[in-house]
Order: C-alpha cells, then structure tokens, then sequence
C-alpha cells in the first residue's frame, strides 16, 4: 500500500499540473464550444499527460474565433472540426467522461446520505448511487454542447441529451465498474478501499482508462449511426 500511494500522490500531481495548464490555457483562449473549457481540465484530474496531448494536438485548435475571423463566415460546421474521424469521437469519449469524473467525486459525498446497500453489499449500492449521479451530470453537460447549437433550451431539450449520452454513459460506467470490480475482489481481496485512502484514487484513475477504453467504441457507434452529433 504505501508504494502505491507514492505513486498516486506523483501521479496527481502530475495530473494537476497538466490540468492547471489546460485550465490557464481555456481562461485565456475560450473553446468555441464552451463546456469543452471544463471538459479538459476535469478530464485531466485522471489523464494527465494524455489528456494534455489531446487537448495540444485537437482541443486547442477549436478556440473562440478572433474579432477578425468574426467577420468571416464560418468555413465548416462544428461537428466537421477535425481532420479525422477519430479524433472527434475521442473528444465524444472524454465529454461524457467529464460527466463520470465528477460523478465519481460527488458520489464520495452523496452516497453516505443514502447508505444505499445491494444485494448485502454497500459496494453495489455505491456504484447504483454513482451511475445515477454521472447520468444526471453527463447530460447537464451534453445539454450544455447541444443547447447553445440548435438554439434551444428548457427540460425537454435536458432530456433529449439525457437520451443522446445515455448509452455512452453507460458504456464508460462498465469500464470503470469493471476495474473497480477487479480491485474489490481480486486485487485487493479481503481489504476495504476507502475514499480516504490514496491507493482508492489511484484504483479510480486507473477505472477512468478503462472507462474511455470501453466508451470510444459505443461512441464511434453512436456516431456512424446518427445517433449522437460528433464533436
């Protein structure tokens, strides 16, 4: 255990840094699409470098036009923006992860209030009470992309996003539950993880590659199909 908080405490403060740079960056040169300011940095928490190269090699270059590009009209649509279909579908992943990312940090607060037990374990209860939360905080911020878009607001446009990011979100939740289940019963068997401890953390950056490993091909899916909107 202690080396593995060793790691996690070098590991986030690399995180951090990564996602200082991001955030400093995004307050002086705004993204076009507005939640995508918050995206990067949250993502970041978990990412790290690698979500520092996304953002340097295809985030950034989706900023706010400058006053002199204002008054040209726009030569592509938003979701025509990257060169490469796989980069759009990569910033498609990380969008919902943001959602999960914070779900993740809310639920260590919210769950205690519910003390929700499943099936004899607290655990199950848990990720029940996380997965509502990323839901609700996922499609609060696919309602943040769409909304501004197709220029309409209101609960009925928050539930279509709802529908639009369900299944993505779904997909990056079983990644990360995946893991986490490996850790609960395999790799750390007999040994309770708490949110207190650093390895807990450490274990739940680890879900969240998992999580995107398991949501970008949903995501390329949804997209094919018409589904969901690339970015």
């Amino acid at each position: 255990m202690t080396v593995l908080n060793v790691i996690f405490w070098l590991y986030f403060i690399i995180c951090l840094i990564c996602a200082l740079i991001i955030a400093i960056d995004v307050s002086r040169h705004p993204l076009m699409m507005k939640v995508m300011n918050f995206v990067y940095p949250i993502n970041a928490l978990w990412g790290g470098p690698f979500i520092l190269i996304v953002y340097l090699t295809i985030g950034k270059h989706r900023r706010m036009p400058s006053m002199k590009m204002k008054m040209k009209k726009p030569s592509m649509k938003m979701n025509n923006a990257y060169q490469k279909y796989w980069q759009g579908i990569i910033l498609d992943a990380l969008h919902c992860g943001a959602g999960c990312s914070l779900a993740d940090i809310c639920g260590v607060f919210i769950y205690p209030l519910f003390n929700l037990v499943l099936f004899g374990k607290a655990l199950y209860g848990q990720w029940i009470v996380d997965y509502i939360i990323a839901l609700l905080i996922g499609a609060t911020f696919q309602y943040a992309a769409l909304a501004p878009l197709e220029h309409k607001h209101g609960l009925k446009m928050w539930l279509r996003a709802l529908q639009v990011d369900f299944l993505s979100l779904t997909a990056w939740q079983i990644g990360m539950y995946g893991w986490m289940a490996i850790t609960h019963f395999c790799i750390f068997k007999g040994v309770t993880l708490s949110p207190t401890m650093p390895t807990y953390w450490l274990m739940m950056q680890i879900a969240m590659f998992c999580g995107f490993i398991t949501a970008y091909p949903m995501n390329w899916f949804l997209v094919k199909a018409k589904i969901k909107d690339g970015m």
